[in-house]
């Protein structure tokens, strides 16, 4: 179920690109601005994972990628409505942030809810997601919106949110992560343990990995081991 979400979030992060001129007139702007829908949500993406995993500290790993899931739902019918180039920017730069959200949660969810022998293997799979969405997600959405519009994607995106969110409602367990594991996994802005306590290589070291162009988050599973960080 989380590898589902992060091939949603991936997948609209970039189907955009397949789209730009039937958005652009529909909009009335030209094909360059229009690529502002693109940057914004690379933006919100970057501003999200570590402000939102601050901002969640204290809500149930459950409730946190519920919340998410109906955000993002909820931008992708925004942005199928909407007529207003402002207010397509606006519901896409929500819904980056709450990608974010959900990104800084279901990696430490994927690797603690499989405990360490193979928590590794549970991030790969997520990260798998995100990577298929590059794959298989983009190039299907944008054929899709050549056929049915350019709106046709965003609609089934947004479907596809509440499904989900059932899922992860039935899946996971209401409780809260460490703090700090939660900080790491946003990005590891400022941590002050960074590179002193880091997770053993069976739970996933933390770090920051570059994809799509901008921060994504690797796990600590366990930030207060004490193993020595590699390189």
């Amino acid at each position: 179920m989380l590898a589902l979400g992060t091939f949603l979030m991936g997948t609209t992060e970039f189907v955009v690109a397949g789209l730009l001129p039937e958005t652009a007139g529909d909009v009335q702007v030209s094909v360059a601005r229009a690529g502002l829908l693109i940057t914004v949500f690379a933006i919100g993406m970057i501003v999200g994972a570590p402000l939102m995993a601050m901002l969640t500290l204290r809500l149930p790993q459950r409730l946190t990628l519920i919340l998410a899931l109906g955000v993002f739902a909820a931008g992708h019918v925004v942005v199928a409505l909407g007529s207003s180039f402002a207010l397509l920017l606006a519901a896409r730069f929500v819904t980056a942030l709450a990608t974010g959200a959900f990104w800084a949660v279901a990696n430490v969810v994927a690797t603690r809810g499989v405990g360490p022998a193979v928590s590794s293997r549970a991030l790969g799979v997520v990260g798998a997601g995100a990577m298929l969405a590059n794959v298989v997600g983009v190039p299907l959405g944008a054929f899709a919106g050549q056929l049915v519009g350019w709106r046709g994607p965003f609609w089934a995106l947004a479907g596809f949110g509440p499904p989900h969110t059932t899922a992860a409602d039935s899946a996971r367990q209401g409780t809260r992560l460490p703090s700090r594991s939660v900080i790491a996994v946003a990005g590891g802005w400022g941590a002050p343990w960074a590179g002193r306590r880091t997770a053993t290589p069976a739970a996933g070291a933390a770090a920051v990995s570059p994809v799509h162009g901008h921060p994504r988050a690797a796990v600590m599973a366990n930030p207060l081991s004490r193993t020595p960080a590699c390189g």
